[in-house]
């Protein structure tokens, strides 16, 4: 596949879990998933739902590892703004665009002092 596998984790308002006690489900209950949307194709790639106790930064990995990236540009929000994220899309042979919020100063200065110097080397 190649083109844009755009990730990103949504939270399922509504959904029920129903069982032999809750048949018409059970009140409250929310379903986090995280998903793969092949913009090219338009179409899902793979989900995975978020453990209980664990957020989105746990789920992506186990996300890309199920799928075929070789030659995609990922995109995430900020929530992937992590190197184990990171680090598994470059195992996979795929580039990326990470969302980088305003609390990760250091990855924001790293970038400035790096497109300083490209805009210095472009004069």
């Amino acid at each position: 596949m190649k083109g844009v596998v755009a990730i990103d984790g949504k939270l399922m308002r509504g959904p029920s879990q129903c069982d032999g006690e809750h048949t018409r489900g059970k009140e409250g209950f929310k379903l986090w998933m995280v998903s793969a949307w092949s913009a090219a194709n338009g179409i899902s790639l793979g989900q995975v739902k978020v453990d209980d106790k664990n957020n989105e930064i746990t789920a992506i990995p186990l996300l890309i590892n199920s799928l075929e990236l070789s030659g995609c540009i990922v995109t995430i929000d900020a929530m992937g703004c992590q190197k184990d994220i990171t680090q598994t899309i470059i195992e996979h042979d795929a580039n990326y665009i990470i969302a980088i919020k305003e609390n990760k100063k250091k990855i924001i200065n790293r970038l400035n002092k790096s497109l300083m110097i490209i805009r210095i080397e472009m004069k």
